[in-house]
């Protein structure tokens, strides 16, 4: 059985694409942990109103599930 190696030019578009997807994984894993230390320093204030929080719950929930279909990796995965 032979293969046939893929071309330079093949390989390049591979790493750029895979470079992409490193650098967007980044961000929305940055923005997430912005999210939750936001959300944990809001359930600390003294008048809490858990409420208040449930649209930035709903964001990070949302990212999770974004990056984890987009990727094919389990949610808990990025917990």
């Amino acid at each position: 059985m032979s293969a046939t190696a893929p071309s330079d030019e093949a390989w390049a578009v591979l790493c750029t694409q895979v470079a992409t997807l490193q650098a967007d994984l980044a961000r929305a894993t940055s923005r997430i942990e912005v999210l939750e230390n936001r959300l944990s320093t809001l359930e600390q204030e003294p008048i809490f109103d858990p409420s208040a929080l449930a649209e930035l719950h709903d964001e990070v929930r949302a990212l999770r599930r974004y990056v984890a279909v987009r990727d094919d990796i389990s949610e808990m995965r990025l917990m």
